[in-house]
């Protein structure tokens, strides 16, 4: 395969199996995926009258019904059927 660069040679060349395409400068890196997150609504309970309009259990059943909606939409479209 044969890999250019718009305006610069230096930059094109043939790949092999295995070569390294794109490298990360650490600098500017920052993970996707947090390890943990926690949240304290209590401050803005107590500071500003805030009530959440959805319980945790409601959220969870939104975003379990999402996924089957996605996941029903997908297999249908591959012929297949989720309950």
């Amino acid at each position: 395969m044969r890999v250019t660069a718009a305006d610069d040679p230096r930059y094109s060349r043939e790949l092999s199996p295995g070569d390294t395409v794109v490298v990360v400068d650490p600098e500017f890196f920052r993970p996707a995926d947090v390890e943990l997150l926690l949240g304290d609504p209590s401050k803005a309970r107590k500071k500003l009258g805030w009530e959440p309009l959805i319980t945790f259990g409601g959220l969870v059943d939104d975003m379990v019904a999402y996924d089957l909606l996605a996941a029903r939409s997908t297999r249908s479209r591959e012929g297949d059927t989720i309950g």
